[in-house]
């Protein structure tokens, strides 16, 4: 495997809710070594720490996420030095914490990379989507021991072929190559003559999901955000601050 990462979950929270940061650790580990390595060809170790070591990719748990309620990206230290980090709003206003923990962890391994992320061209279109695995089945969760963890897609949903060819996604919530009608994908323009810009494309009416930022966009990029995606990430907004159910914010849990 090309790379195997330390994944250090680490508590920056004041505002604790359940489960515990030890049962989400266990269970994204073990997401990742069954269900992840064996698709994509990348692992990680996955410890909870309040003392990660320099060279670990560090996901923090916070009240409140910098960008929406959980993200991936990068930074240099003032020696140059690389350094992979992502947060997660691991508090009440994101009753749904476990489901974006796991699905930045994965995004972390899928597209570690992301300034700028790797863009897929679309056949038969003038533009790509971002390599972002849980994006697409932003909506369908499932089961590990009680744990809710995010699903994610194949290599098959970006037409490529290594990994399983029999399906897209882990739990069946994709149904071909692109297909994001149980989530939403950022697009990116392939055309190297045209001018650079990222949007998101999700099924209308579905409501916004928690995290639609994946970094910071690409130098002279603009992002597009149409008057009815705003109206969504309001609605996603309003949901869990009235402490909506899973389904009620827009999950659907896949039973294992």
């Amino acid at each position: 495997m090309p790379i195997q990462p330390t994944i250090s979950i680490v508590e920056a929270r004041t505002d604790v809710i359940p489960p515990s940061v030890s049962a989400v650790t266990a269970a994204v580990q073990l997401q990742i070594n069954r269900d992840f390595a064996p698709t994509w060809g990348v692992s990680a170790t996955v410890r909870a720490t309040q003392q990660p070591d320099p060279t670990d990719w560090v996901l923090s748990l916070v009240d409140q996420s910098d960008v929406g309620l959980g993200y991936h990206s990068i930074y240099y230290d003032d020696q140059g030095n690389l350094h992979i980090y992502g947060q997660v709003t691991a508090s009440s206003r994101n009753p749904a914490w476990t489901i974006t923990t796991s699905h930045e962890a994965l995004e972390m391994l899928g597209d570690p990379y992301t300034n700028p992320p790797e863009c897929v061209p679309v056949p038969g279109t003038n533009y790509g989507v971002w390599r972002e695995v849980c994006d697409p089945v932003e909506d369908c969760a499932y089961d590990i021991d009680g744990i809710s963890v995010s699903d994610f897609v194949f290599p098959s949903w970006f037409g490529l072929p290594s990994g399983p060819q029999t399906g897209y996604s882990f739990k069946r919530c994709a149904s071909a190559p692109f297909d994001h009608s149980n989530g939403y994908v950022t697009t990116c323009n392939t055309d190297a003559k045209a001018a650079a810009a990222v949007g998101i494309l999700s099924v209308e009416e579905k409501i916004m999901p928690p995290s639609i930022f994946r970094g910071r966009v690409p130098p002279l990029a603009i992002f597009l955000m149409s008057s009815t995606m705003r109206e969504k990430a309001s609605r996603w907004r309003g949901g869990v601050a009235g402490g909506g159910t899973l389904s009620e914010l827009g999950y659907t849990l896949i039973r294992s």
